[in-house]
Order: structure tokens, then sequence, then C-alpha cells
């Protein structure tokens, strides 16, 4: 008789499932972590041009209409601050940040907002910070390769 049995079909289901099982989380963890670099590119493009505007004006700028960048995504505000919104994340082109001393000159906060991590820059530093809200999203902070700079931020290289 050809074919297979029901219980060679049942280990065949059983190794699948198995090896589902472990490479699932791995996976959901790889797209998040490309989906924080791309937040990091972003914040450090909106850094990058606030530094420009503020070479030119003396200051730096609350809104990201006023940068010479272009952020994908629609228009939005949180805490009276202008931001552009996409399915993911929310960036701004200054912010407060609680925690943080100094002023923030670009950010990106992944959604849902002030509970994941935002990816920031600081006025007068090089490199980007990272903040966690919840333990579970301190990988992707610390991902970035920088050093914990306090118990929920990291820096970023």
């Amino acid at each position: 008789m050809k074919g297979f049995t029901l219980i060679e079909l049942l280990v065949v289901v059983l190794i699948i499932g198995i090896l589902s099982s472990v490479a699932l989380p791995q996976y959901t963890k790889a797209v998040e972590k490309s989906r924080a670099a791309e937040a990091l590119t972003l914040v450090r493009a909106i850094r990058d041009a606030n530094e420009a505007y503020y070479m030119a004006n003396g200051s730096y700028s609350g809104d990201l209409n006023n940068l010479d960048i272009s952020i994908p995504g629609a228009d939005g505000t949180h805490n009276g601050v202008p931001r552009k919104e996409t399915k993911l994340f929310s960036f701004a082109a200054s912010a407060s940040v609680s925690s943080v001393p100094g002023k923030v000159t670009a950010l990106g906060n992944r959604f849902p907002l002030d509970s994941r991590y935002i990816i920031f820059a600081v006025e007068g530093e090089s490199s980007l910070r990272c903040k966690f809200y919840a333990a579970s999203e301190e990988k992707y902070c610390k991902s970035f390769g920088g050093q914990k700079l306090s118990s929920n931020i990291y820096s970023v290289n």
C-alpha cells in the first residue's frame, strides 16, 4: 500500500509546528528592528535639517514643515507639537521628553505613543538616544549598539 500513515503525517505536522514556534519570535524581532532602523535614519535626517535651520535662523524649529526635508506621513499633533505620522511612527522636529535634560531637536515615537520606545536627538549631542517605556522594548534600544545611559535610555551609535 502506498502513501503515508497517520502517525507519519502527525510527526511532520509536529516538526513544522516546533520549527515555526522557534522562528516566529525571531522573525518578529527582526521586522521590528528594521522598522526602528528606518526611524533612526529619519530622525538623523530631521536632526541634520534642524541643525541647518539653526545655523540659518539662530533657533531650532518646532515644526517639520519649516525644515528642508520631506518626511512621509500625514500631518498631526501630539501635546501641541506638530508631527508627521506614518502607520508606525510619529516624527517631530522638537518636543519635550520626560527625564531628558536639554532641548530635543528631532524625535521619532513608535506607536502607540509613550508606550514602546522613542528615538531622539538632543541639542549639542552627536549621538542619538533611544528611550524605552516597556521592559520588553529594551531589546530594540539595546540593538543599536550604544551604551546604557540611564535606567531606560541608551545612546545610539
